[in-house]
């Protein structure tokens, strides 16, 4: 049997402190007994240095309003990758099962993040709607 855990909140939540918490003993042991012990896997959001995200979440920091489009059009992107990993990992033959633990799951950017900066009036809505029009159309293309 297989288990995925997304984590979802804002910004400084406790999010990955409660992941890693899981993550380890004793709670890691307890959860694998769910999967008949079985591999664990836990996905922070990983912002590489120099990457096209780094670049764009310094540019969202200089100035939000002007930024956030292409900012969360990046995360996306990045987030996209990580659950091809996450499903491969889901799929995959295994004798036991395997255990995900996500910190920030694919749609914690656009159900939480963009949301609240879109209810700020900090996302224009022609923005909004272009970023939700390429969500949806990513999730329609790749299940």
């Amino acid at each position: 049997m297989n288990f995925h855990i997304g984590i979802m909140g804002n910004l400084f939540s406790g999010k990955t402190t409660l992941m890693n918490a899981l993550a380890a003993p004793p709670y890691r042991r307890d959860l694998q007994q769910l999967i008949g012990h079985g591999d664990t896997y836990a996905f922070s959001e990983r912002v590489e240095k120099g990457s096209l995200t780094d670049e764009c979440l310094a540019l969202f920091y200089q100035d939000r309003v002007a930024n956030i489009f292409p900012t969360e059009t990046a995360f996306l992107h990045m987030r996209v990758l990580q659950q091809r990993e996450i499903r491969h990992l889901m799929t995959r033959e295994s004798k036991s099962g395997v255990l995900v633990l996500e910190d920030r799951p694919f749609l914690d950017g656009p159900e939480v993040f963009v949301k609240r900066m879109i209810d700020a009036g900090e996302m224009p809505p022609a923005h909004a709607r272009l970023y939700y029009t390429l969500l949806y159309q990513t999730m329609q293309h790749d299940r």
